[in-house]
């Protein structure tokens, strides 16, 4: 009979505090499902070093005649050939572009990123580079103009990258890559980009 009591008096207290927990668990929200607010957001692009205010996917295109993307970069646009830039078309650059930036550079130098081009202020309406339409920078070996690949030893890469701004940049021709980021700086609408490399 003492037993059976205990049984009595310990049920009703064993219920009511599982009930309890059940509402403790579900109070918390641990089933709870994600809101709104935890949502990945799809298609976002990531802000650019130069435009930390871009939110829009690139669309702007930058291709070339003589090469694909990622492919090897032709001889006669090197120094051991002719050493002469390579052909450039572009597309689609945004309708609020005021000029265009183009910079080629390999990361892979010895003593660090090289410039082999820099020109600014292409015409927003520019299709092409087999001319230079716009002005010159400074490159790495320090003077304006194009220096065809040339790395010392092994493979390097060569990538070209093209900017749209909505501005035309207050800088004269010779101005370096320090000189032109830090006044598009915040101006790019959108941006493109091209690689290749060349082996010795």
């Amino acid at each position: 009979m003492p037993s059976l009591n205990r049984q009595r008096i310990i049920s009703p207290f064993m219920t009511s505090a599982f009930m309890a927990a059940i509402t403790v668990i579900f109070g918390a929200g641990c089933f709870n499902t994600p809101s709104s607010e935890t949502k990945p957001i799809i298609g976002q692009q990531l802000p650019n070093a130069l435009n930390p205010n871009q939110k829009t996917p690139n669309i702007m295109q930058l291709i070339s005649p003589a090469f694909k993307n990622h492919e090897e970069l032709p001889v006669e646009f090197t120094c051991d050939g002719a050493g002469l830039h390579p052909p450039l078309e572009f597309s689609d650059a945004p309708s609020e572009t005021q000029s265009l930036v183009l910079i080629m550079e390999d990361p892979d130098a010895p003593n660090g990123t090289f410039d082999h081009w820099i020109v600014f202020n292409l015409p927003a309406q520019t299709k092409n580079l087999t001319n230079s339409p716009g002005l010159s920078g400074r490159n790495s070996a320090g003077r304006t103009g194009y220096v065809g690949a040339c790395p010392p030893s092994g493979q390097h890469r060569y990538i070209f990258h093209l900017y749209a701004l909505d501005i035309i940049l207050d800088l004269k021709a010779g101005a370096s890559r320090q000189e032109i980021e830090q006044v598009m700086s915040g101006h790019v609408l959108d941006q493109a980009e091209l690689q290749s490399s060349y082996r010795r």
